[in-house]
């Protein structure tokens, strides 16, 4: 493709390495303004022919498999949701790693991609290799980076036929696969299968009994609130259970996290209740924070986009603590209880 000629810019980037105080201050800005879940410069990630074919020359480091999720019976209302597994293999001195790329619809027309011109494609082109480097775990005290998921910050880019599209919405989420034994903690973003099992209506009453004063305001349903005596340390995937899908192994994962993000998605629990499979990546999701409305500044700037799902409050917390997910189309004929 044309397009992964554009790459030079990317490496080009990544050769400067000095920053001026000007620099510094403009990087911390975008930091914060990516915290609050967008970007003020779109870094675009290419899809290539490769998709969901597992290659094992060795100048492969990756393969990919997609899946398509619908959101009619777990929301009341009917979209389509896209999700790419970028899984690096576990090798010597590390972990599977995996990038998980969700297409979320566009309320209005439904649809997950747009059309843009090849001149308007401006920014970091980058290709799904170089995600890698999105692991490079921090050294040191007190420097633990905890920056685990982006919204609209990398957008998926393809061409078909000559024409490129991009992804109207799009939530990128990386994580670390770990089997460690209970004695070793572990922190969010790394799902570890080996961890002691621990459902969502457990954690809510644990979590009451500890911090009495966030018992309504658990960092696992649509009126979370975050916990300003431990941060982010209470930040977790937690494994439920395991099942079934066809012959392998299923696990079942939740996510406990929370801001105090108001203007803008809280992506802070991401794919939020889902399920792993090893070989296949992440095959059935929920998207509460994008689902149950839209953030005050966003609905504020927008006319006639319709309510995102069709659910009373009580369905809704009977979803979270049900654990209650949208599992992949092309699966759904394997599922064991």
């Amino acid at each position: 493709m044309d397009i992964l000629n554009l790459n030079r810019r990317d490496k080009a980037y990544r050769k400067s390495k000095v920053l001026n105080a000007h620099s510094i201050l403009v990087a911390f800005l975008m930091v914060v303004n990516c915290l609050c879940g967008y970007s003020q410069q779109e870094k675009y990630i290419v899809l290539t022919d490769t998709l969901d074919t597992k290659n094992e020359c060795e100048n492969q480091r990756y393969y990919v498999k997609s899946f398509t999720f619908n959101t009619k019976e777990l929301y009341r209302k009917e979209y389509p949701v896209k999700v790419y597994n970028i899984i690096f293999p576990e090798k010597e001195g590390r972990n599977e790693l995996l990038v998980l790329f969700s297409l979320l619809p566009d309320f209005k027309t439904g649809k997950l991609w747009e059309s843009v011109d090849r001149s308007d494609i401006s920014g970091d082109i980058l290709h799904l290799e170089s995600l890698e480097s999105l692991f490079l775990e921090p050294i040191g005290y007190g420097n633990y980076d905890i920056k685990r998921k982006f919204f609209n910050e990398y957008i998926l880019l393809q061409e078909i036929d000559g024409k490129y599209y991009k992804s109207k919405n799009c939530l990128m989420e990386v994580f670390s696969i770990k089997k460690s034994l209970t004695v070793f903690p572990l922190f969010y973003g790394h799902l570890n299968l080996r961890q002691d099992f621990l459902t969502i209506k457990e954690f809510s009453k644990l979590y009451g009994e500890y911090y009495p004063q966030y018992l309504g305001e658990l960092p696992i349903s649509f009126n979370a609130a975050p916990n300003y005596q431990d941060g982010w340390r209470v930040w977790k995937e937690f494994l439920s259970k395991t099942g079934k899908i066809g012959d392998k192994k299923a696990y079942h994962f939740w996510c406990a996290a929370a801001t105090n993000i108001a203007d803008a998605y809280d992506i802070s629990r991401g794919v939020e209740r889902f399920m792993y499979v090893e070989g296949l990546g992440i095959i059935a999701g929920s998207y509460d924070f994008y689902f149950r409305k839209l953030p005050h500044a966003l609905a504020e700037s927008l006319e006639n986009v319709p309510k995102p799902n069709n659910l009373t409050d009580e369905e809704w917390m009977e979803n979270v603590m049900e654990e209650k997910v949208m599992l992949a189309e092309e699966l759904k004929c394997k599922v064991s209880n």
